[in-house]
């Protein structure tokens, strides 16, 4: 049996192979909703199960021969941390485009020259009288 219903029948493990063949299925053309009705499985747990990364090869070969959590070999290692650059450096992009934003706003509110049109904009439109 592919689930294992616990003895209060609120939840289900689904093995592996279930999973893989479910999101193969999935990923192949057929209907999420039909695959999920004929498995008897929701929707959901469908699109849950292929954004992990079930139904690809390489995610199979790697369930049948699971490598011990404590033992990370060096390309994973490595590869955890270029993820960590690339997630800071992501990070730093943000903060900037957030800067620039700020910083054309308050330009536009000073009064600055649009760099786009060369025109002044000091509320050239309200009439102040002179003293």
């Amino acid at each position: 049996m592919a689930a294992k219903v616990s003895a209060r029948g609120r939840w289900r493990k689904y093995d592996p192979k279930f999973k893989r063949q479910a999101v193969d299925r999935m990923v192949a053309g057929e209907s999420p909703t039909a695959v999920a009705r004929e498995l008897g499985v929701r929707c959901k747990f469908l699109y849950h199960w292929r954004d992990q990364g079930w139904g690809t090869l390489a995610q199979a070969a790697e369930t049948t021969a699971e490598p011990e959590p404590s033992a990370g070999t060096a390309p994973d290692r490595e590869q955890e941390a270029l993820r960590k650059k690339v997630a800071a450096l992501e990070r730093l992009v943000g903060q900037q485009a957030a800067e620039l934003d700020f910083f054309a706003a308050a330009l536009r509110n000073i009064g600055a020259p649009d760099p786009r049109s060369g025109v002044r904009s000091d509320g050239g439109s309200i009439k102040r009288s002179k003293p």
